[in-house]
């Protein structure tokens, strides 16, 4: 009796440490794609003059032009600003 309790706790054991029991990791989500930075279109900050690329800046339509920002605090500099002025 003693042999078989051994033999199934190191059989369990074995199993456990080849990863047929152990707990299965959740799947990663799946990342975007990522742009070949010297192939991307970079756009610039009007406010800070930062240039990044197209994929990742804010955007705002204004007057039939397209704006882009590097940050929801330089898109919304830029909002006041034209809202100042008239």
């Amino acid at each position: 009796m003693g042999r078989l309790l051994l033999w199934i706790l190191g059989t369990c054991f074995l199993l456990w440490w080849v990863g047929a029991l152990r707990p299965r990791r959740a799947p990663s989500r799946p990342q975007a794609p990522r742009t070949d930075p010297d192939t991307a279109k970079m756009v610039r900050d009007r406010i800070c003059n930062t240039f990044l690329p197209e994929a990742r800046a804010l955007m705002t339509q204004r007057d039939g032009e397209t704006h882009f920002f590097c940050s929801p605090a330089c898109q919304t500099d830029f909002l006041e600003a034209r809202r100042d002025q008239g």
